[in-house]
């Protein structure tokens, strides 16, 4: 060990002699060794990492498919859900959830918070424990039972102080009254980041009724029974889809039954990427590596005569290897120490930039793990750029190098192989980067280039959501909406306020099926479906999406209490559908419905196409409805964005259970991810 003491002393000494060639490497390894540890902390929280539940790698996800109505991967029903858990044989248990906003009020401000309606089986099935209270029965999880709620522990902390003093006290949601009977931990909040409270899924008559077994607003999820596999349990389920084929709707084409393994629904859509990160961290510090072994043979050269000494008073060639190896390794700790500091900015940047439906973003940091994993690469790098030059300087022919006079002795014809070796190497790593790069690079600037349809410019949005239990009709909804955006409209430096249910770039846009009125699809034809938006007549100029053909609808062919279609009804469409459906035909006066027999609305309109999902996405075609919806978005066109906040509006008072939520300006930035 004191010989180990003595050889990290002298290669201080040796690297503080030449501050120049130890500030280069040090900050090279840096770079390298602080880009991968960023990386891998990313990836160790999101894909290494086991889930805190229990056996995850029995539990699975159900999902309905069907490909000709552009739905490979969607919900189920309630009806399906039953159909699926009791008429089958490869569930130990199944649990249905859906995600549902809430308003909170009886608090000093109305509050907006996101809830879960889940079956009472859902946290056996997951081994989930409550910290505080438990968790709600089956007898509480039936239409008409007491209505119970169990919260997050942040939520039960910040509202009452500690999880165990929330127990027995009573919320206000959506203007009915449940009580807390638990809370669970913050490690369920690596699945369900957001959601702050769990109420039971309590399936309605209305969502049980035949009409509805094709409403899919459900998610599944089950435990396969012991000894059933993942190969066994699809089988079963293409089994029922062919059955369910057979009875289904023909316009809906071919239906399919997709068992997904819950690991997979998590962090399936991001694993590729990471391990492409990673990889292309790894080859910087590969590229780093033989920079600074280059640096080193050049060194040695220099050190040609004191080597040469010390072998000449006697100091074996293992030794002096020995002592080469230590400046490395001292050099790439000195470089993991650095990067580190650059890897906890980097992962706080990784952070801002990570989508918002990433998972354990909030894991993403400098743990043991992580600090291990980069004591592990600095060795190793160390080692890989300093072993090489070690053994290279350790061959010199000593009486040459004496004679030289301190001049060092001419390069070995090997030697110099070696470095042609690690420049070429250099040369090729840093190619395949400048090519992977540069497709990326083109790739986003295409991606600039697409022209979402819409200005974003000065453009103000609030979503506002109405208690169901107060607005229980649609003409309650739109007497709202009207007021408020009369409200809204007279404040200075306003141009346009308008309401929509889903702006553009609002992932999940609803897709429906519908019926052109004399349109008979062929076995070949596209089956009609398309985008829904329900919008105010403003929202138009609003968004200032540009009219093509025709007009827009106007106030009093707003539809308030009879749903979106129905006898004298109209809809705009954008140019992407007109032109699937009718090409160079004008599609003003066709006629839309959602059955075949009607009612059917008629055409006025042609709008621009709007990316509706992301940039990447062409448009699907889009219909857009005069109808007010429940949750809408409050969208606004200012004068100038500096003003935007002339535009909020006064609170609401303390009684009142219509709370505004997530205002922003300049509308959505644009999904790039």
């Amino acid at each position: 060990m004191e010989t180990f003491w003595q050889d990290v002393r002298f290669a201080a000494r040796m690297l503080a002699k030449s501050p120049g060639f130890t500030a280069v490497a040090v900050l090279t390894l840096a770079l390298g060794i602080g880009a991968n540890t960023a990386i891998f902390s990313v990836v160790d929280a999101i894909l290494l990492r086991r889930l805190p539940v229990d056996a995850p790698e029995h539990l699975v996800v159900i999902h309905n498919q069907l490909p000709k109505v552009n739905l490979p991967r969607t919900e189920i029903s309630a009806l399906q859900f039953r159909d699926y858990a009791d008429r089958t044989d490869v569930f130990e248990s199944a649990a249905a959830i859906t995600f549902r906003n809430y308003n909170l009020t009886g608090t000093d401000q109305p509050q907006r918070l996101l809830g879960m309606r889940v079956s009472a089986s859902l946290f056996p099935l997951l081994g989930v424990h409550p910290v505080a209270g438990r968790v709600f029965t089956a007898a509480e999880d039936a239409y008409g039972a007491q209505h119970v709620v169990v919260l997050s522990q942040n939520v039960a902390e910040r509202m009452y102080g500690s999880a165990q003093g929330s127990i027995g006290k009573r919320l206000q949601l959506d203007g009915e009254s449940y009580e807390i009977v638990g809370v669970l931990p913050r490690a369920l909040e690596v699945i369900y980041a957001d959601v702050e409270f769990w109420t039971p899924m309590a399936f309605t008559p209305r969502e049980l009724n035949e009409e509805r077994r094709w409403s899919l607003t459900f998610e599944m999820l089950g435990r396969l029974r012991r000894g059933v596999g993942l190969a066994a349990a699809r089988a079963t389920m293409a089994t029922m889809a062919a059955r369910m084929n057979g009875s289904m709707d023909s316009s809906m084409g071919a239906f399919g039954i997709e068992v997904r393994p819950f690991v997979e629904e998590h962090v399936g859509d991001v694993r590729q990427p990471l391990y492409i990160l990673l990889g292309a961290v790894s080859l910087v510090l590969l590229i780093a590596c033989a920079n600074i072994a280059n640096l080193l043979l050049a060194r040695g050269s220099a050190r040609s005569r004191e080597l040469a000494i010390r072998g000449a008073m006697g100091a074996a060639r293992s030794r002096i290897v020995t002592q080469l190896l230590t400046e490395s390794l001292l050099l790439a700790v000195l470089g993991g120490a650095l990067g580190l500091l650059i890897a906890e900015w980097g992962c706080q940047l990784l952070i801002r930039m990570a989508p918002a439906n990433l998972l354990r973003t909030a894991a993403i940091g400098l743990d043991p793990a992580v600090l291990l994993f980069t004591l592990a690469v600095s060795v190793v790098v160390g080692v890989l750029f300093g072993l090489a030059p070690a053994l290279e300087a350790a061959r010199k022919d000593l009486a040459g190098a004496l004679k030289e006079g301190g001049r060092g002795t001419p390069e070995a014809s090997g030697r110099q192989g070696l470095r042609r070796a690690l420049v070429i190497s250099e040369i090729a790593l840093a190619i395949v980067l400048l090519i992977c790069s540069g497709l990326l690079l083109r790739s986003f600037e295409k991606l600039l280039e697409v022209k979402p349809g819409f200005d974003p410019t000065n453009v103000l949005t609030a979503q506002v959501s109405l208690p169901r239990t107060k607005y229980t009709d649609e003409a309650k909804i739109a007497s709202f909406s009207d007021a408020l955006l009369a409200r809204v409209s007279s404040l200075p430096g306003v141009l346009h306020a308008a309401m929509a249910d889903q702006p553009p770039l609002t992932p999940g846009t609803d897709n429906s099926v519908f019926s052109i009125r004399d349109y008979h699809p062929g076995p070949k034809d596209p089956q009609p479906h398309a985008d829904t938006i329900y919008t105010t007549p403003d929202y138009f100029a609003a968004m200032r999406i540009p009219l093509l053909q025709g007009r827009t609808y106007l106030e009093s062919e707003m539809r308030p209490n009879r749903g979106p279609i129905g006898e004298g009804s109209v809809v705009v469409i954008d140019e992407a559908l007109a032109k699937i459906f009718w090409g160079r035909e004008s599609a003003l006066g066709k006629q839309l419905g959602w059955g075949d027999k009607g009612p059917w609305a008629t055409i006025v309109g042609v709008v621009g196409t709007v990316r509706s999902d992301d940039l990447a996405e062409e448009s699907k075609g889009t219909i857009y409805f005069p109808y007010h919806a429940p949750g809408m978005t409050l969208v606004v066109r200012t004068g100038s964005d500096r003003r935007w906040r002339s535009v909020w509006l006064p609170p609401w008072s303390a009684g009142d259970s219509r709370p505004r939520y997530s205002v922003c300006s300049q509308l959505w930035r644009l999904r790039l991810h």
